[in-house]
């Protein structure tokens, strides 16, 4: 089928009288629908009058299917802060009316096939996941002030990642590399898998928050992800089994390993029950994990703070572009709402960021164009010093400087607020076209040999020149930065690749120097895991796994699936 025949039959079946009403607004996901449908009937080899019948018939009996299994059933139930507010209540039951829509007619596009009468009871098992997956996010764990789950710095700033009290029986702390998980106790004998896990969603009053689970968004994600399982006909029968397979099998680890992990998650053998998948972002499913990156420059300016990223899953379908306000909506361990959103909430204080290291980076280059010579001896301190084994030429500021606050609110300008500092110390590589902005503020402070959160900036020009106008002129010069990408090897196995990237802070126009500040579409340079790894517009992705293989059905109802 022609392009252009193809784009107008979307057209035309795209009609809302051909879907819920759910979906009467929602004309990206109708068309999207459509589309997958063609192109399954396509792929068939059917000419394009059969492609045409066929389309409009699946959109009907899909149609009819969503209506008939819209009501998904799950073994939990809204939390009393909910159904104790008529309003809250109402709410949810708009929400999650159009999302169990959502989610049956998303599963039916990615896969036709679970529409046939004969996979019924597969197509319940991976919708009743995929529900119950973004209803514990949105409701139990979610928001944070509840008790259920809450990150470790919210008993104190030293507490590691534990689980709750009374669940502390059922799961055994171990570390790898320094990092904290938690395997499920003797996961095959008397231990109750489906009680173990329950146990976990237990809610602790803020006075009890250092008995209750301090866990981060990974180890959350896991054990929300894990716990859809539970919505099998017979829960600890295929818990049980899962356990029997490898040691930790069942366990709180991170839901996207690196190197060798061995864990329901990353089970790479025929009866896995989740599927780690490249997937184009349109092919964004509700009830899907993906991880979601903040801008590269905020781990750079803000090392060690809370949001350098976010484990999420898909709750709505939005209008199916990610940079929209009104896009994908996602949800984490504490954090909900669309990427437009997520980012918005942090482009004041990145924007603050860089006016700060723009300002800072102008006077330090200038002073090095002029030959040290612009300052006097009173602002400006010269020392060396040799840190982490490197001597390096140290540039100690005293005097004071302004940047633009664009975290303070505005008042009559339309311009931010300047924000004062004083002092800073620079620390400049005596052999490459670099140098650094560190915490420490003076020379002394470098006694231990150490410096604590550089910020880089690096030259186009990759050695020191000796005419000092040219090499420290300021539009050669930027701020590193990592982008990372993530891509999946043969053996689906995750490798994490870091591209350097520079930030050119430094812009020239009529001669003037002025700032290359950030802006909201910057952000979404690389927000996903995976984010251009296959090609063009692709994630990695965590989701239940469709496989109509004979062995593999029999496997899910021997073992209690459905």
């Amino acid at each position: 089928m022609n392009s252009t025949k193809k784009k107008a039959l979307i057209k035309d079946l795209s009609n809302r009288i051909n879907f819920t009403s759910k979906l009467s607004r929602a004309i990206s996901t109708r068309r999207w629908f459509v589309e997958k449908i063609i192109d399954y009937f396509e792929s068939q080899g059917l000419p394009d009058s059969g492609i045409e019948t066929e389309t409009k018939k699946f959109i009907k009996e899909a149609t009819k299917t969503v209506r008939a299994k819209r009501n998904i059933k799950i073994k939990i139930r809204l939390p009393s802060r909910i159904t104790g507010n008529k309003t809250r209540k109402d709410k949810a039951k708009t929400i999650n009316r159009k999302r169990r829509d959502q989610i049956i007619y998303g599963a039916l596009a990615m896969h036709p096939k679970l529409n046939e009468p004969s996979h019924s009871d597969f197509l319940d098992f991976i919708i009743e996941r995929r529900y119950r997956g973004v209803f514990r996010m949105d409701y139990y764990v979610n928001p944070n002030y509840q008790g259920y789950f809450r990150y470790p710095k919210r008993c104190s700033p030293t507490s590691g990642y534990q689980v709750n009290t009374d669940a502390r029986g059922h799961w055994d702390p171990y570390n790898i590399n320094g990092r904290t998980y938690f395997e499920l106790e003797n996961p095959t004998g008397t231990n109750d898998p489906a009680t173990a896990i329950e146990k976990l969603f237990k809610k602790y009053r803020k006075a009890d928050r250092c008995d209750g689970n301090l866990l981060d968004c990974s180890r959350v994600l896991a054990i929300v992800l894990m716990d859809t399982l539970r919505e099998a006909k017979h829960e600890n029968k295929l818990l049980k089994k899962i356990g029997s397979k490898r040691v930790r099998n069942i366990g709180i680890y991170h839901p996207f390993p690196f190197g060798t992990n061995t864990y329901f998650l990353d089970d790479k053998t025929s009866e896995a029950l989740f599927e780690r998948l490249i997937v184009p972002v349109k092919d964004l499913q509700i009830g899907d994990h993906v991880y979601i990156y903040n801008h590269g420059l905020y781990k750079k300016f803000h090392a060690g703070a809370s949001w350098q990223g976010e484990h999420s899953l898909v709750y709505l379908f939005g209008n199916k572009n990610y940079k929209s306000s009104s896009g994908y909506l996602f949800g984490g361990h504490g954090k909900e709402g669309t990427l437009y959103k997520f980012y918005t909430d942090f482009l004041k204080e990145l924007k603050t960021s860089v006016s700060r290291a723009y300002k800072i980076g102008k006077i330090y280059l200038q002073y090095r164009q002029s030959g040290d010579t612009s300052l006097p001896s009173s602002v400006m301190q010269k020392g060396s010093a040799t840190l982490n084994g490197v001597t390096y030429d140290l540039y100690q500021y005293n005097n004071v400087f302004k940047y633009k606050n664009y975290k303070a609110k505005k008042k009559r300008a339309k311009q931010p607020p300047w924000k004062s500092e004083t002092g800073f110390l620079i620390v400049q590589s005596r052999s490459t076209n670099q140098f650094f902005l560190v915490t420490e503020k003076k020379i002394s402070d470098t006694s231990g040999g150490k410096v604590t959160n550089s910020i880089r900036f690096k030259s186009a020009i990759s050695s020191p020149l000796p005419d000092a106008s040219t090499n420290y002129n300021p539009t050669n010069w930027g701020v590193i930065y990592e982008q990372r990408i993530v891509e999946e090897k043969t053996d689906k196995s995750l490798e994490l690749k870091l591209i350097e990237k520079n930030w050119k802070l430094f812009q020239e126009t009529n001669g003037r120097i002025h700032i290359h500040q950030l802006e909201i579409n910057d952000l979404f340079e690389n927000p996903f895991l995976g984010h251009n790894a296959g090609g063009s517009e692709t994630l990695i992705v965590n989701r239940p796994r469709v496989n109509f293989d004979a062995i593999y059905q029999t496997f899910l109802k021997n073992n209690g699936a459905f």
